[in-house]
């Protein structure tokens, strides 16, 4: 049994498994496999979070189907990955979030009480490119997000609906107008049980710059914000081009527990930088990275706001080279 501790506060439940897409590819039944197979078998069970599926593949989940793959009785915990719509203008966009949940909604009440729970938990769509045009991050964002009221009348509960911003020659605007919008809607709607948050790609073939990352988690810090990550990050320590699931992590969990003056936007953008593994130090009680301390505590505090994972293709790899580096 593997001892609480920083490592795990910081860690714990931050991949949400997504072995249907490229580069893995794998089909259904595989990817529930290997799902269940790493709960039971992997060295860092912990990390794994939800199993993403597309809308098509949800339709197919039946009690069946989970047991073979090697259901435990626990409930299986899914991010929805929406429709890709025909053109992607608000009006198309709010149309297909509308009929997916619809959709989403009939799957979960046939699942939920069955002998293989199922638990749809997040939603994962992407803005309309409207938003990210220069000058129209705010009045875009208002047309989308009021939508989240009426589709309180579909969804039965909690739902975290998880919109990915573009980022273009207007990326700073994006983050910025797109952020503010969350957090006002948040704010007015606080019994809400449908939280909007963002979504960034850290990887594939458009990587975010370190400032990109580094704004991204900077502007959702500040405001209050869910943050989802997705692509890359199979390393533990940023190498090359490539993040580090260890920096993104200590670098949001310190922007969220510090704030900006403590910890500014050129801290969280040297942190997604380091390549260096023996500056992230974990101990039972707090995590470290170049004389910056928080505890586990403010660690936990800090995701109850953040509530971070990343979607990978592969939950071996980072389980491995995490051994291999943070034995």
């Amino acid at each position: 049994m593997s001892v609480y501790s920083s490592k795990t506060a910081l860690l714990s439940g931050i991949i949400d498994y997504a072995g249907m897409f490229p580069p893995a590819s794998l089909d259904l039944n595989a990817t529930l496999k290997k799902a269940a197979t790493f709960r039971r078998t992997s060295r860092h069970p912990w990390l794994l979070n939800r199993v993403v599926l597309g809308l098509n593949e949800i339709k197919q989940l039946n009690p069946r189907l989970l047991w073979e793959s090697g259901s435990d009785g626990s409930p299986w915990t899914i991010s929805a990955l929406g429709t890709t719509p025909q053109e992607n203008s608000t009006e198309t966009v709010i149309k297909t979030i509308d009929w997916d949940l619809r959709e989403l909604r009939r799957i979960q009440e046939r699942l939920y009480h069955s002998s293989c729970r199922v638990d749809i938990v997040s939603y994962e769509t992407r803005l309309p490119a409207e938003v990210s045009a220069p000058g129209q991050a705010i009045t875009a964002g208002e047309t989308v997000f009021p939508v989240l009221e009426q589709l309180e009348t579909i969804w039965p509960g909690e739902l975290d609906i998880y919109f990915e911003v573009s980022l273009g020659a207007s990326w700073e605007e994006t983050l910025e107008g797109v952020s503010r919008i969350l957090a006002e809607w948040i704010a007015e709607n606080s019994a809400s049980q449908m939280i909007p948050a963002l979504k960034i790609r850290t990887g594939g073939k458009q990587v975010p710059t370190p400032q990109q990352l580094a704004k991204a988690i900077d502007e959702c810090a500040a405001n209050g914000i869910k943050l989802k990550a997705t692509q890359g990050l199979h390393h533990p320590v940023s190498q090359g081009s490539e993040f580090g699931f260890i920096n993104l992590f200590a670098a949001i969990n310190f922007a969220y527990s510090l704030g900006n003056k403590e910890f500014s936007l050129k801290d969280i953008e040297t942190c997604l930088t380091s390549q260096k593994g023996d500056e992230f130090v974990f101990s039972e009680s707090s995590f470290s990275w170049r004389g910056r301390e928080i505890t586990t505590q403010q660690i936990e505090s800090a995701r109850k706001t953040h509530a971070a994972t990343f979607g990978s293709c592969s939950i071996d790899e980072p389980d491995e080279f995490l051994f291999k580096e943070f034995p």
